[in-house]
Protein backbone atom coordinates (compact mmCIF):
# COMPACT_ATOMS: atom_id res chain seq x y z
CA UNK A 1 0.00 0.00 0.00
CA UNK A 2 1.43 3.38 -1.02
CA UNK A 3 1.28 6.25 1.46
CA UNK A 4 0.62 9.63 -0.21
CA UNK A 5 3.65 11.93 -0.20
CA UNK A 6 1.80 14.70 1.65
CA UNK A 7 1.03 12.23 4.48
CA UNK A 8 4.72 11.27 4.66
CA UNK A 9 5.65 14.98 4.91
CA UNK A 10 3.05 15.53 7.65
CA UNK A 11 4.37 12.58 9.65
CA UNK A 12 7.96 13.73 9.20
CA UNK A 13 6.98 17.13 10.64
CA UNK A 14 5.58 15.41 13.73
CA UNK A 15 8.87 13.61 14.32
CA UNK A 16 10.34 16.63 16.15
CA UNK A 17 8.11 16.05 19.17
CA UNK A 18 8.54 12.44 20.30
CA UNK A 19 10.95 11.66 23.15
CA UNK A 20 13.03 9.53 20.81
CA UNK A 21 14.56 11.99 18.32
CA UNK A 22 15.33 9.21 15.80
CA UNK A 23 11.70 8.08 15.58
CA UNK A 24 10.86 7.81 11.89
CA UNK A 25 7.06 7.88 11.74
CA UNK A 26 6.80 7.41 7.94
CA UNK A 27 8.92 4.23 8.13
CA UNK A 28 6.93 2.91 11.10
CA UNK A 29 3.69 3.52 9.20
CA UNK A 30 5.03 1.82 6.05
CA UNK A 31 6.03 -1.29 8.04
CA UNK A 32 2.65 -1.39 9.80
CA UNK A 33 0.75 -1.10 6.52
CA UNK A 34 2.89 -3.82 4.92
CA UNK A 35 2.29 -6.13 7.89
CA UNK A 36 -1.45 -5.51 7.82
CA UNK A 37 -1.62 -6.07 4.05
CA UNK A 38 0.27 -9.35 4.48
CA UNK A 39 -2.06 -10.44 7.30
CA UNK A 40 -5.28 -9.23 5.66
CA UNK A 41 -4.92 -9.32 1.84
CA UNK A 42 -8.01 -7.12 1.29
CA UNK A 43 -6.77 -4.49 3.78
CA UNK A 44 -7.52 -0.99 2.46
CA UNK A 45 -6.33 1.45 5.13
CA UNK A 46 -6.75 2.72 8.64
CA UNK A 47 -7.69 5.61 10.87
CA UNK A 48 -5.49 6.11 13.94
CA UNK A 49 -6.62 8.62 16.57
CA UNK A 50 -4.29 9.50 19.43
CA UNK A 51 -5.22 11.70 22.39
CA UNK A 52 -2.26 12.95 24.40
CA UNK A 53 -1.93 16.01 26.63
CA UNK A 54 -5.56 16.85 25.76
CA UNK A 55 -4.65 17.13 22.06
CA UNK A 56 -6.28 14.86 19.48
CA UNK A 57 -4.39 13.93 16.34
CA UNK A 58 -5.84 11.67 13.65
CA UNK A 59 -3.97 9.86 10.91
CA UNK A 60 -6.26 8.71 8.10
CA UNK A 61 -4.74 6.46 5.43
CA UNK A 62 -7.44 5.34 3.05
CA UNK A 63 -7.65 6.39 -0.58
CA UNK A 64 -10.96 8.20 -1.19
CA UNK A 65 -11.71 5.89 -4.13
CA UNK A 66 -11.56 2.90 -1.76
CA UNK A 67 -13.90 4.31 0.90
CA UNK A 68 -16.98 2.94 -0.87
CA UNK A 69 -15.41 -0.52 -1.15
CA UNK A 70 -14.93 -0.98 2.61
CA UNK A 71 -16.98 -4.01 3.62
CA UNK A 72 -15.63 -4.56 7.14
CA UNK A 73 -13.90 -2.64 9.91
CA UNK A 74 -12.17 -3.40 13.18
CA UNK A 75 -11.85 -0.86 16.01
CA UNK A 76 -9.22 -1.48 18.69
CA UNK A 77 -8.62 0.92 21.61
CA UNK A 78 -4.89 1.68 21.86
CA UNK A 79 -4.96 0.93 25.57
CA UNK A 80 -6.03 -2.66 24.78
CA UNK A 81 -2.84 -3.33 22.79
CA UNK A 82 -0.53 -1.85 25.39
CA UNK A 83 -0.01 1.67 24.06
CA UNK A 84 0.64 3.67 27.22
CA UNK A 85 0.65 7.41 27.75
CA UNK A 86 -2.15 8.14 25.31
CA UNK A 87 -5.79 7.36 24.66
CA UNK A 88 -7.22 6.67 21.27
CA UNK A 89 -8.22 4.02 18.77
CA UNK A 90 -7.17 2.43 15.55
CA UNK A 91 -9.78 1.43 12.98
CA UNK A 92 -8.75 -0.98 10.22
CA UNK A 93 -10.65 -1.25 6.94
CA UNK A 94 -10.87 -4.18 4.51
CA UNK A 95 -12.77 -4.90 1.31
CA UNK A 96 -13.61 -8.57 1.93
CA UNK A 97 -16.51 -9.22 4.34
CA UNK A 98 -15.24 -11.17 7.34
CA UNK A 99 -11.58 -10.45 6.53
CA UNK A 100 -10.90 -8.98 9.97
CA UNK A 101 -12.58 -11.67 12.11
CA UNK A 102 -9.39 -13.70 12.65
CA UNK A 103 -7.42 -10.57 13.52
CA UNK A 104 -10.13 -9.54 15.99
CA UNK A 105 -10.10 -13.00 17.59
CA UNK A 106 -6.29 -13.01 17.78
CA UNK A 107 -6.29 -9.56 19.39
CA UNK A 108 -8.87 -10.61 21.97
CA UNK A 109 -6.90 -13.76 22.79
CA UNK A 110 -3.43 -12.17 22.81
CA UNK A 111 -4.38 -9.29 25.08
CA UNK A 112 -6.99 -11.07 27.20
CA UNK A 113 -9.69 -8.48 26.62
CA UNK A 114 -13.41 -8.88 26.22
CA UNK A 115 -15.81 -6.67 24.30
CA UNK A 116 -13.46 -3.77 23.59
CA UNK A 117 -12.53 -4.88 20.08
CA UNK A 118 -15.43 -3.97 17.79
CA UNK A 119 -16.16 -5.39 14.34
CA UNK A 120 -18.15 -3.78 11.54
CA UNK A 121 -19.53 -0.69 13.26
CA UNK A 122 -17.21 1.99 11.91
CA UNK A 123 -17.35 2.79 8.22
CA UNK A 124 -15.10 5.54 6.87
CA UNK A 125 -16.39 8.90 5.75
CA UNK A 126 -15.75 8.97 1.97
CA UNK A 127 -15.24 12.74 2.11
CA UNK A 128 -12.26 12.58 4.50
CA UNK A 129 -9.00 12.72 2.54
CA UNK A 130 -5.85 10.89 3.64
CA UNK A 131 -3.69 12.91 5.99
CA UNK A 132 -2.89 13.99 9.52
CA UNK A 133 -5.42 16.26 11.18
CA UNK A 134 -5.51 17.93 14.55
CA UNK A 135 -6.27 21.22 16.14
CA UNK A 136 -4.63 24.32 14.70
CA UNK A 137 -2.95 24.75 18.08
CA UNK A 138 -0.85 21.64 17.41
CA UNK A 139 0.52 23.18 14.21
CA UNK A 140 1.42 26.33 16.10
CA UNK A 141 3.22 24.32 18.78
CA UNK A 142 5.26 22.53 16.12
CA UNK A 143 6.16 25.84 14.51
CA UNK A 144 7.25 27.21 17.89
CA UNK A 145 9.46 24.18 18.38
CA UNK A 146 10.86 24.87 14.91
CA UNK A 147 11.81 28.42 15.97
CA UNK A 148 13.71 26.98 18.93
CA UNK A 149 15.45 24.47 16.68
CA UNK A 150 16.47 27.39 14.47
CA UNK A 151 18.02 28.92 17.60
CA UNK A 152 20.29 25.86 17.82
CA UNK A 153 18.36 23.56 20.18
CA UNK A 154 17.74 19.91 19.43
CA UNK A 155 14.08 18.76 19.26
CA UNK A 156 14.01 17.42 22.83
CA UNK A 157 15.51 20.63 24.25
CA UNK A 158 13.11 22.70 22.16
CA UNK A 159 10.07 20.90 23.58
CA UNK A 160 11.34 21.31 27.16
CA UNK A 161 12.09 24.99 26.59
CA UNK A 162 8.60 25.58 25.19
CA UNK A 163 7.02 23.95 28.27
CA UNK A 164 9.20 26.03 30.60
CA UNK A 165 8.50 29.23 28.69
CA UNK A 166 4.75 28.58 29.02
CA UNK A 167 5.12 27.87 32.76
CA UNK A 168 7.30 30.93 33.32
CA UNK A 169 4.74 33.27 31.76
CA UNK A 170 1.66 31.40 33.02
CA UNK A 171 0.36 30.79 29.49
CA UNK A 172 -0.59 27.75 27.41
CA UNK A 173 1.86 25.89 25.17
CA UNK A 174 -0.04 27.27 22.20
CA UNK A 175 0.34 30.85 23.44
CA UNK A 176 4.05 30.35 24.19
CA UNK A 177 4.61 28.91 20.72
CA UNK A 178 2.71 31.78 19.11
CA UNK A 179 4.87 34.23 21.04
CA UNK A 180 8.02 32.56 19.67
CA UNK A 181 6.63 32.64 16.13
CA UNK A 182 5.56 36.28 16.35
CA UNK A 183 8.74 37.51 18.05
CA UNK A 184 11.59 35.05 17.36
CA UNK A 185 14.22 37.72 18.09
CA UNK A 186 12.42 39.46 20.94
CA UNK A 187 14.88 40.06 23.84
CA UNK A 188 12.52 38.35 26.32
CA UNK A 189 12.28 35.34 24.02
CA UNK A 190 16.06 35.25 23.63
CA UNK A 191 16.54 35.43 27.42
CA UNK A 192 13.97 32.69 27.94
CA UNK A 193 15.64 30.32 25.48
CA UNK A 194 19.11 31.09 26.84
CA UNK A 195 18.15 30.66 30.49
CA UNK A 196 15.87 27.68 30.00
CA UNK A 197 17.94 25.82 27.40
Amino acid sequence: MDVPQHVIRQLAALTVTPDEPRTDLPVILAVLLDDLTHTVPSFLGLTLTVVRDEETVTLHVLAPEHADTVATSLLVPLSVIGVTGSDGTVILYAAQPGALISLADDTLFAYGVDGQVILDRHLPDPLVPPGVTGPAELDTIHQGIGVLIDHGHDPQQARRILHRLADRHGITLHAAAQRLIDHPTDPDTERSTDVLG
